[in-house]
């Protein structure tokens, strides 16, 4: 009774207390008609509180009513949902289901107590992390979208019941599959060296060459029935469907050891590069996708396939080296390009890679000199000087000429402007660039680089000279002098920079060298290069000696022919390191690829990477994050040095099954 009374004067609070100061006036006046007035003051008011109570009556039925109404509505609607429903708890055990979950699951009766029995494919702890966004979950050859929608328990604060909608998709997948397989895939294939191996042999089997190479390639995808146009001598447009560019992946490209395996009269294999893609909205779209990729394919060198998918790339192929170009086309077609570029610029800034080499300040001190002859000012972009070119750069402080054209990154900044010209020497990478910020800063860009062409490669470049088949960068930039002048004259200093970089990555014209090489090299000793001088900026520190040794001596064979060494403790120079004994354990018979992994702090490893030519540390390295060359190659690994070589010795060992897996295949054929 008190909490009606206290609900009625809290809803008519002003009007009470109007009406009692008003009696409470009356009284003053006149107790007679204070009192009268008193009467009348709760007459009203008992009436009205009576006629309140059965408003409130009402309405609190009409409330009951409705959530009866509701109620009903929602337990008809719930049995009567058209898909399976089941209530769970976070055991998983089943509380409720409604008939359609029952059909669902196929079975006669009641499920099993636990939705884990009931159903094996499930997964309890997607279930209770799970968000807004369904899950999706195969059932009985069924796909199912599930949504979870999570209430707190009346019996427990801290527990939580879970209501599983389950929502057939099955029809919505087999569409998806099948516009999926049914995706055109443009694929552009290029033959490497057609012109080279024709040239090669007598002129009545030229046609026979290329009869019997088309041949090869139709009747290839024509089996994966696939349009194949011919649009140039070597160079050809092929559409499939997404369906059948899985089966060609699933064969790893064989077309690839199909036509190097042709029988032609050459003693040069015919070698194919390949790019194959579904990206792209439209055809035109997807076309120059698929033009880009065959870059890479070009980069790299040739001779495999160049998946991209969405903006990641696989590779196929690749395990024979880059044949030499005999013709000297490109390097005038560049040279004259490179000349236009220069001459446009401000100034040109020179920027070589992260712990730069002996190739890479041979290559820089050799663009120097190419811009300063086309009357422009030229900056190398140095941050500091490593083990393996002290040196030269000691040397270079020598040089009257070259005094102020070695800068670091801090000193360029004030230097750049809109027209200045960046020429990237020795890698294509931005990441491993020595300013990668001043790399975003400078808008023309030319790349000048020997390594086989990675996933990763700066932007928006002007003008590219990439030839993996080069021996090293200081080769492809001594080739440019004839093309930017008439007049070549190199001083002695700069002559022998750039045989220094041909030396140091041909190991002393061992590896890597072809007649371009020899070539190059010629034409610097003209210059004046001493072979003797170029030697004594190997020397090496007696440090630098001892710990290469000992990384021979702790090394291990693994695999029958490959040799993996280490260095647990960080010391100066340990990527120089690296690299040299991986070279010299390759020497160790019966090897034919060497590891080296260095310490470069407690959760990062570098490993370098050699082979003699059968066993591609490219394609390992690439498996690690890494890339490089066919026998020459490096990555960096976000472990320690003994988690880095376990992960190592994985990826060695899938290399080598993939091998055997790809000449079982071929035995079969």
């Amino acid at each position: 009774m008190f909490k009606k009374i206290e609900a009625y004067v809290k809803e008519n609070l002003i009007e009470v207390i109007f009406e009692l100061a008003l009696v409470i006036m009356l009284m003053i006046l006149n107790i007679i008609i204070g009192f009268i007035a008193l009467v009348i003051f709760v007459s009203l008011h008992i009436r009205f509180l009576q006629d309140f109570e059965d408003q409130t009556t009402l309405m609190q039925k009409n409330f009951e009513n409705i959530e009866e109404t509701i109620d009903s509505l929602t337990k008809q609607a719930v049995f009567k949902m058209p898909f399976p429903m089941v209530i769970i708890n976070q055991d998983g055990e089943i509380n409720w289901y409604n008939s359609k979950f029952i059909k669902m699951l196929e079975i006669d009766g009641e499920p099993e107590d636990n939705i884990l029995d009931a159903i094996s494919s499930i997964n309890l702890n997607e279930i209770l992390s799970a968000g807004d966004e369904p899950l999706k979950i195969l059932y009985r050859d069924n796909y199912y979208q599930v949504y979870v929608n999570k209430v707190k328990s009346k019996d427990s604060k801290d527990r939580e019941m879970l209501l599983l909608y389950w929502i057939n998709r099955t029809d919505l997948k087999e569409a998806k599959d099948t516009i999926d397989k049914e995706k055109i895939a443009t694929i552009l294939l290029y033959i490497d060296n057609l012109d080279e191996v024709k040239s090669s042999v007598e002129d009545s089997a030229r046609a026979t060459i290329t009869g019997n190479v088309e041949t090869e390639i139709i009747n290839y995808f024509n089996a994966y029935e696939a349009t194949v146009r011919k649009y140039d001598d070597d160079r050809y447009l092929i559409i499939a469907n997404n369906e059948n560019l899985q089966k060609i992946i699933q064969k790893k490209f064989d077309i690839l050891d199909r036509v190097r395996d042709l029988k032609v009269q050459s003693i040069i294999p015919l070698t194919l590069s390949i790019s194959a893609t579904t990206d792209g909205e439209t055809p035109l779209k997807q076309y120059e996708i698929a033009r880009n990729t065959m870059d890479i394919a070009l980069g790299r060198g040739g001779d495999q396939a160049v998946l991209r998918r969405g903006h990641n790339y696989e590779y196929f192929g690749g395990k024979s080296k880059a044949v030499e170009k005999t013709t000297k086309v490109k390097a005038r077609v560049v040279g004259g390009a490179l000349r236009s570029l220069i001459d446009d610029a401000s100034n040109v800034v020179i920027m070589p890679h992260k712990n730069a080499d002996m190739d890479a300040i041979g290559s820089a001190i050799g663009v120097v000199k190419l811009v300063r002859m086309r009357g422009k000012t030229a900056y190398i972009a140095l941050n500091s000087v490593n083990m393996s070119i002290r040196n030269i750069m000691a040397r270079l402080k020598e040089e009257e000429s070259l005094n102020g054209v070695v800068r670091t990154e801090a000193e360029l900044s004030s230097l750049i402007d809109d027209k200045t010209l960046l020429i990237v020497v020795d890698h294509h990478k931005k990441s491993i660039s020595e300013a990668p910020d001043l790399v975003d800063q400078i808008r023309d860009r030319v790349v000048i680089d020997h390594h086989r062409r990675s996933g990763e490669f700066i932007e928006s470049t002007e003008l590219v000279f990439l030839e993996p088949y080069a021996s090293s960068t200081a080769e492809l930039v001594t080739e440019l002098f004839t093309y930017m002048t008439d007049n070549v004259v190199l001083s002695k200093f700069e002559a022998e920079a750039l045989l220094a970089g041909i030396t140091v990555d041909t190991k002393n014209f061992t590896v890597q060298t072809g007649v371009r090489t020899f070539e190059a090299a010629s034409m610097l000793r003209r210059f004046g290069a001493d072979p003797e001088v170029v030697k004594k900026y190997f020397k090496e520190d007696y440090m630098v000696i001892k710990n290469r040794a000992d990384i021979v001596r702790q090394s291990e064979i693994f695999m029958d022919d490959t040799i993996i060494g280490i260095l647990e403790d960080k010391v100066d120079n340990s990527i120089l390191i690296a690299a040299q004994a991986a070279d010299e354990m390759l020497s160790i018979n019966g090897m034919k690829a060497s590891f080296v992994a260095v310490k470069i702090s407690n959760n990062e490893t570098h490993v370098s990477a050699r082979s003699l030519g059968e066993i591609s540390v490219q394609l390992i390295m690439e498996k690690l994050g890494g890339g490089g060359h066919l026998n020459q190659a490096a990555t960096r690994i976000d472990l320690s040095v003994d988690l880095a070589v376990e992960e190592l010795k994985r990826k060695i060992k899938e290399y080598k099954d993939e091998e055997k897996e790809s000449k079982k295949e071929e035995g079969v054929k």
